[in-house]
């Protein structure tokens, strides 16, 4: 799939780059994050102000220094790297008045 991703970048313009880089990332957190001892994660570089998603592998840390691996050569040595910060993920309201399906139930909480 890589392989595919290396031949697409010369003929995409800008916009479709950021795409296909944000699309990546998702495809990476859908199968779980593993790989080889790493996970996949995204951090954002800037380009023109704006944060642009970048998919990396995270490797070894030690709760200071991270080592990050950025297979798609986007990140360029000595790029200010956006790694936190942004907004937090949406929970998803549920609505009280449905059925809920299988499963554990919490209440209270």
């Amino acid at each position: 799939m890589d392989e595919a991703f290396v031949k697409l970048d010369p003929i995409l313009k800008s916009d479709q780059k950021t795409k296909l880089v944000a699309l990546r990332a998702r495809m990476g957190q859908g199968r779980g994050g593993q790989r080889g001892g790493m996970t996949s994660g995204v951090v954002y570089i800037l380009k023109d102000g704006k944060p642009i998603p970048v998919p990396v592998m995270v490797g070894a840390t030690d709760g200071s220094f991270t080592e990050i691996v950025d297979r798609s050569g986007t990140i360029k040595e000595g790029a200010a790297v956006i790694t936190g910060g942004g907004p937090k993920a949406k929970v998803q309201a549920r609505n009280p008045m449905t059925g809920g399906g299988g499963g554990v139930r919490v209440r209270g909480l």
